[in-house]
């Protein structure tokens, strides 16, 4: 299974999934089900994660969720 953004800077950011739950107001299952791809939270749930997850720009924001982007491609990257 291929793992996504959400999952992958989650990691690096050294959070568990309950702790990044717990931090942004969701549940274990839907952040579970954010990071598979099967949901998609609402605006105000996306920023409280990106904000936990320090993501300053739309554009990464976007990548976080796979969201479209007029200007997508695959070599868009999280900006450090």
């Amino acid at each position: 299974m291929k793992i996504t953004v959400l999952k992958k800077v989650r990691q690096e950011k050294g959070l568990k999934q309950n702790e990044l739950a717990k931090k942004s107001k969701v549940s274990v299952r839907a952040l579970q089900n954010y990071e598979k791809n099967e949901r998609v939270p609402d605006v105000h749930t996306a920023i409280r994660i990106a904000k936990e997850l320090e993501v300053k720009t739309i554009k990464d924001l976007e990548e976080l969720f796979k969201l479209p982007s007029e200007n997508s491609s695959s070599e868009n990257k999280l900006h450090k």
